[in-house]
């Protein structure tokens, strides 16, 4: 049937914020993943104006980290709640305790640096949460599973970053710590977003 296959407008709703926080993160890196904020590009004529501080890119790094673990631990109750896939709800339970853990040292080291991680969802996870709370069933697991394909590959872009470029070591081997088992999310992610495609083939046949 047609309800069967085809994907609700919430669902693509939350399919094209994720697809754009990707796109977003893709330019920030194409500008070489500085994120300038505003108050750095009024620094203008100083040589380090064009170059992130090494305490604004400590900051941003934890607060971005400490965001995205946030959501993860947020997100399995209400993949609890509404997903039907036993492959998303194991993988959901699953990051949100890897994330937890991920959380409470990157808080330690915070405590260290003399800084508070949020306690509350940024902007765009906000609307993310929003949007899938509107969904259920196939359509949920579907939007749940596009949206972590797409966080995935943005943290993991994040964590090489910082790795990179980061000057704080606690944070760098935080960043290293972390990488391979975001990495491993991200791969089992595509892997059941190719089992779910695969499912629906024929019920696309059999419209």
């Amino acid at each position: 049937m047609r309800a069967k296959t085809v994907v609700s407008l919430g669902a693509c709703l939350v399919f094209a914020l994720a697809s754009l926080a990707f796109a977003q993160g893709d330019m920030n890196r194409g500008q070489g993943g500085s994120g300038k904020s505003d108050k750095m590009g009024k620094m203008g004529g100083k040589h380090d104006g064009m170059k992130m501080s090494a305490e604004v890119m400590d900051h941003k790094f934890m607060m971005d980290a400490a965001h995205a673990n946030m959501a993860e631990m947020k997100m399995w109750d209400m993949v609890a709640q509404r997903a039907t896939s036993p492959d998303v709800k194991s993988f959901a339970q699953m990051t949100a305790a890897d994330h937890t853990k991920a959380n409470a040292e990157l808080a330690q080291i915070a405590q260290k640096m003399g800084m508070t991680l949020p306690t509350e969802l940024d902007p765009h996870h906000r609307a993310v949460m929003d949007g899938m709370s509107k969904l259920s069933g196939m359509e949920f697991d579907m939007a749940y599973v596009k949206h972590q394909m797409a966080g995935h590959a943005m943290m993991v872009d994040m964590l090489m970053m910082y790795d990179k470029m980061g000057k704080n070591r606690d944070l760098e081997a935080y960043a290293e710590k972390m990488r391979p088992a975001v990495e491993r999310h991200y791969d089992m992610v595509r892997q059941m977003d190719m089992k779910m495609h695969m499912a629906m083939m024929p019920m696309r046949g059999g419209r």
